[in-house]
């Protein structure tokens, strides 16, 4: 018997995003990350996902081949409940998320009808689209979601509600099936570092204050600038350059995403503990519909 799939489609920025998400989705909400063959997955992932790499390795073989189709960096599961993680490689990449949402739901048309050897199909499918607040603040990039998203490549609509506040976080809209949260010190500005930085802080205070003195010093930035649109990149380009160097005793030469998911710095207590990151995780559960005992530990 075929088994019917709650799907989430979640657009992340960055590779650190990513590897936040995905940690707060295992070790909070429960999901085990999938390792499958494309041939294994639901339909219509099982087609459109296989479809993609081969229409573009068969037309360019470029070293940089990597950039110009999109597939997840992770799929999770709960149950029937599966997520999808993409890194968009910047907020910017409008064209790049409109042509694989415009694949997928031409696809979705066919999953149940045509499974193509799948034992589970999509039935449902909701979409998460996952930015800093940067200097903007969450109304505005609610708008420019809107904007970029309001139809897709076919001319088909996708956005067509208001956005509306979420039950368990200001960081959070949803419009119907599909969803916008923003990282930061609030929904007004910030970045996802306004998270982590705490994070690490909680176990790591005297090495924390080392590596904040260290990259201050030796990095200069015009973080107290009374325009936001200088501070608040120049504070997170500061706080990257810090969690980067708080990491380098566990993971030398290792990027913010590994510091994050493989050094032994965030325990599972603080990540737990910490009000932002519970507030995105009710957020996630409530928008899928998520229920289980592990949850309502954390709600």
């Amino acid at each position: 018997m075929i088994k019917s799939i709650n799907a989430l489609l979640t657009f992340c920025e960055g590779p650190h995003d990513v590897a936040y998400v995905r940690m707060v989705l295992r070790k909070l909400l429960n999901f085990k990350i999938v390792k499958a063959k494309f041939k294994e997955l639901p339909s219509p992932f099982n087609a459109i996902f296989k479809k993609t790499v081969q229409e573009y390795v068969q037309g360019d073989l470029s070293l940089d081949m990597a950039h110009k189709f999109f597939l997840p960096d992770t799929i999770l599961q709960n149950g029937n409940h599966m997520i999808l993680l993409f890194n968009c490689g910047g907020k910017d990449n409008y064209d790049k998320v409109r042509t694989l949402i415009s694949d997928y739901l031409e696809a979705l048309q066919d999953a149940r009808t045509f499974p193509q050897g799948a034992e589970d199909v999509v039935d449902s499918t909701r979409y998460l689209f996952v930015y800093d607040a940067d200097a903007k603040g969450i109304k505005d990039i609610c708008c420019d979601v809107t904007t970029n998203f309001c139809s897709i490549n076919n001319g088909e609509d996708f956005i067509t509600q208001d956005w509306g506040k979420a039950p368990h976080s200001d960081f959070g809209r949803v419009a119907g099936d599909k969803a916008v949260y923003v990282w930061g010190e609030n929904p007004g500005r910030g970045t996802l570092e306004d998270i982590l930085i705490p994070l690490f802080a909680n176990d790591n205070e005297e090495l924390m204050t080392k590596a904040t003195s260290a990259v201050v010093k030796m990095f200069p930035r015009d973080t107290d600038n009374n325009d936001a649109i200088i501070a608040v990149p120049a504070l997170a380009k500061q706080k990257k350059s810090i969690l980067t160097l708080l990491g380098q005793g566990e993971k030398p030469g290792s990027s913010i995403a590994v510091i994050l998911e493989q050094s032994k710095l965030l325990t599972d207590t603080t990540l737990k503990d910490d009000e932002r990151t519970g507030a995105f995780t009710k957020f996630v559960a409530e928008f899928i519909n998520l229920r289980s005992t592990r949850v309502l530990e954390v709600m």
